[in-house]
This record gives structure tokens, C-alpha cells and sequence, in this order.
């Protein structure tokens, strides 16, 4: 174990069981486009090994404290004007007071969701979040992020859009329970240009009494993170099938969700050991955890790391992609533009990285147990067993620039946000 300090964060590390995973197609373009590439690519740079000969540049990075938070439009997160348009309607009847919502909703307002629930005398989502913060004490977080048109008429139309919600389960442990789903909205047009919501639909990625029964026993890694951070947010996924010691590894499918991203070229390679610690151009604000203004934040679990290779046959530098889950927290306010880390320019690459926010689509992939890091050297036969095992069993392997598409995701990571954006990071 070991520690990295910075201005901006401290970080513990503590080495642990943790999962590779490698994505398989499912029925969606954002998991595996199909397209093939003009060059193939052999022996173990197939599986992410080292090639006979790697050239590095020199690239130290340089960081400014002083350097602005890069903020990101929310209306990014929209393919169109239409979904963002419903969504910030929604958003501010659900984040504004209730006396917003009648003007919002249709006397006529049909809602039909699980989160309705049968002994509600609830109306419509605004008055429904209001019940679930009696319930759980005011610490629900609820919004949408992004959505796509069904039907857009010249009178009225309709929006698919997906949203999700956290909230504290009022126990002496605290569990933080996030459900996620998609709702269809039907809506009129007002000579004026605005909106009346007719109906609602709610679509929910896993039945909400298994969402809580999987989410309210703590955690392994909650119970050893006790006394340095809260319960975490863990995005729901879906087993397809169940560790087989015969198969050797896990399948799992995951709903689309919103993520925090970054990259930087990895210029000492496995040395360097860059893979093991968040770049500080991730983070957008600090938390103070100690003392009379101590902040309260919230946490998610969800922490891949991807290591790849850019340029045609694999011949170009390696790059490291982080991706971070994003908690219903941090989504869950009113503003036009969202504080998504700093921008940082790497010396003698000429190149200015800077973390964005993205929906990731549907996946379905599989998993292996791996006591390392992500750039040990032994992670290559662990990456060609698996390989070997899920096409063994027919399944497609997406690939990308002629290689399987290998994510590290580490079991320990816990990030910690506040309403300014990332300020931490627990190992």
C-alpha cells in the first residue's frame, strides 16, 4: 500500500481483489459498431502486452492550481433541443418548490411508474418526491440527464428520458439506494412556446424492491471504508449468469448511465505506474472533511481504467482512459453548465486534456477476479484466458483498433462529490 498526495486530493491506495471486464456486444450501436479495421494486430499487443520495441516521449505534466474549472453545457448531454427543452421543465418542478408543479402538469396528468407506489396520494413526481423526503430524512437527489424524441407533432409530442435518484434509507447504517429508468413524457404545445405535461411513464432498468434489497446490506467495501466515507451509490447491473468455476468468469449487462472521462498519454509506461491514480485534472473542487466547516458529500462506486494504444495497427502511443460514475448528487441541481474538472495542457505533446461528461450506452460484458493493477505485468495472461473463455462460448468481442476492448475496473475506488463536482477519491 502506498499513499499520492496532491494539491488537490489525497489518495489512499490499498491493493485488493479487483474486477477486469471486457464489453460484448449487445443490441445497441454504442456497444459494438461492427465495423472492421484494415490492420491486425498479433502475439501479445493482442492481448495489451509490450511490443518488441516502445519509444516514449518525454511528458511532464504541468499543472496549474490556478487554472479555472472547466464547466460543460448540461444541453451537451442531449442529441437535441427538444429532450433538453422537457428535462429542464422537469428538472425545476422536481428541484424547485411544489408550487411550481400545477403549472407544469395538466390537470389531466397521468403518471404510471413504480415509484408512484399504492398508498401515495401523490399527483405527480414533484408531490411524490416530496413524500420521499419525509421518508428519507431530505436526502433524495433526483433528476434527468439526457433523452432522445419519440414523437414531436406540431400540437404535442413525446420525449423518452433518463433519469436517476438517490436517497439515504433510513436505518442506523445509512445505505445510499439509487434507482435508474427511463420516462417516456407526452406533452401539449402552448401557443406561447411552452409545455403542459399530459403523462408519464415510467420505465424502471430493475424492479425497485430488488434495487433496495440488493443495495440496503452494506457493502464490503463500505463497512472498510467506515470511518472515511459515507455508503456509496452503486449503479444497478443486471447478472446474465453467475460465476461458473468451469466457465471462468462472470456476464453481467449494465442500462446506459452517466459518466465522468478522461485521458492522458502514458509516457513511462508500466514503471510509471500512471494507471494507479486519478490525473488531477478530474477533479473540479476540494472537500473539507474535518473541522466546523466540514462539507457533506455524497459517494459512488464505479471507477474503470482502459488502456489502450492510438494510431493505425497499434503503433502509436498508449493512452489511459479513466471513467467515473456519476451520482444522482451531482446532476440533481438547476444550472445551464456543469463543473467537470480543470484543463490541463501536457508539455511537449502540444495537447490540452480536459474531463467530459458522457452518457455510456448499453453494455453486456464479462468478468474475472484480479488481486493486481491495472499495469501489472501479469495482467496479460489474465487478459487472453478470458478472452479465450467468452469466445470460446460464442459470444463477439468488440474490439478497437484491432484489439479486445479490456477495462479495469477497481473494487476499492470510491469517489466522493459535492454540488461543485469531484473533490475526492477513497481507496
Amino acid at each position: 500500500s502506498g499513499y499520492v498526495h496532491s494539491y488537490k486530493h489525497i489518495i489512499i491506495h490499498q491493493k485488493w481483489t479487483n474486477r477486469r471486464i471486457i464489453p460484448l456486444s449487445a443490441n445497441s450501436d454504442a456497444i459494438d459498431s461492427g465495423e472492421s479495421t484494415k490492420d491486425e494486430v498479433y502475439g501479445s499487443k493482442f492481448f495489451g502486452g509490450a511490443a518488441e520495441k516502445e519509444i516514449f516521449e518525454d511528458d511532464d505534466t504541468d499543472t496549474d492550481p490556478s487554472t479555472p474549472t472547466n464547466l460543460q453545457p448540461f444541453s451537451t448531454l442531449f442529441p437535441s433541443p427538444l429532450p433538453h427543452l422537457v428535462a429542464l421543465k422537469l428538472n425545476t418542478a422536481l428541484l424547485s418548490p411544489s408550487s411550481i408543479a400545477p403549472t407544469l402538469y395538466s390537470r389531466s396528468f397521468q403518471w404510471s411508474s413504480e415509484l408512484k407506489g399504492e398508498k401515495t396520494e401523490a399527483r405527480n413526481p414533484r408531490e411524490r418526491m416530496d413524500e420521499f423526503n419525509k421518508f428519507a430524512r431530505g436526502t433524495v437527489d433526483a433528476s434527468y440527464y439526457t433523452g432522445e424524441v419519440v414523437n414531436d407533432g406540431k400540437t404535442d409530442g413525446e420525449v423518452a428520458l433518463r433519469f436517476h435518484v438517490g436517497f439515504n434509507w433510513p436505518s442506523f447504517w445509512s445505505p445510499r439506494i439509487t434507482l435508474h429508468g427511463t420516462s417516456y413524457v407526452k406533452f401539449t404545445k402552448t401557443q406561447e412556446g411552452d409545455i403542459t405535461i399530459t403523462g408519464q411513464r415510467d420505465v424502471m432498468d430493475k424492479p425497485v424492491l430488488d434495487c433496495i434489497q440488493e443495495q440496503i446490506l452494506p457493502r464490503f467495501w463500505d463497512v472498510y471504508h467506515l470511518t472515511m466515507a459515507p455508503p456509496a451509490e452503486v449503479k444497478p447491473r443486471t447478472s446474465l449468469s453467475s460465476f461458473n468455476p468451469l466457465r471462468g468468469y462472470s456476464l453481467y449487462s449494465s442500462a446506459p448511465s452517466l459518466v465522468l472521462l478522461t485521458s492522458v498519454y502514458d509516457s513511462s509506461g508500466r514503471q510509471g505506474r500512471l494507471a494507479q491514480a486519478v490525473p488531477n485534472s478530474v477533479f473540479s473542487t476540494n472537500i473539507k472533511t474535518v473541522g466546523p466547516k466540514a462539507m457533506e458529500y455524497k459517494t459512488a462506486a464505479g471507477l474503470e481504467v482502459k488502456i489502450g494504444r492510438e494510431g493505425d495497427g497499434g503503433n502509436g502511443r498508449n493512452y489511459i482512459t479513466w471513467t467515473l460514475d456519476v451520482p444522482s448528487c451531482f446532476t440533481g441541481r438547476l444550472r445551464d453548465m456543469l463543473p467537470v474538472g480543470d484543463i490541463e495542457e501536457y508539455a511537449g505533446s502540444g495537447v490540452r486534456v480536459s474531463p467530459k461528461l458522457e452518457v455510456r450506452g448499453e453494455r453486456k460484458y464479462a468478468t474475472v477476479n484480479f488481486e493486481g493493477d491495472p499495469q501489472d505485468s501479469g495482467i496479460k495472461d489474465v487478459r487472453e484466458k478470458l478472452y479465450d473463455r467468452v469466445t470460446r462460448d460464442g459470444h463477439r468481442v468488440k474490439m478497437t483498433d484491432g484489439r479486445p476492448n479490456f477495462f479495469y475496473r477497481f473494487a476499492t475506488g470510491k469517489t466522493c462529490w459535492v454540488e461543485d463536482g469531484l473533490g475526492m477519491i477513497v481507496w
